[in-house]
């Protein structure tokens, strides 16, 4: 499969992630696989377990209004 080129670079690039409106980052990175020809397709940042909490409690905090 051909990707375009402007997606190409998108993918190259490891993608933070957002939590509580704030970008967060990590030093572990995760490659993703494409299912059809196992070619890494882009990375993304691993998240701490004290990460995954915050994104959990602000995403629990921005429903109980």
């Amino acid at each position: 499969m051909t990707v375009p080129a402007c997606v190409a670079s998108y993918l190259a690039t490891t993608r933070p992630f957002l939590v509580n409106g704030v970008w967060q980052s990590s030093a572990d990175v995760v490659d993703a696989i494409s299912p059809s020809d196992g070619a890494v397709i882009g990375r993304y940042c691993s998240a701490p377990r004290a990460q995954v909490d915050a994104a959990v409690a602000a995403a629990r905090n921005s429903h109980e209004d």
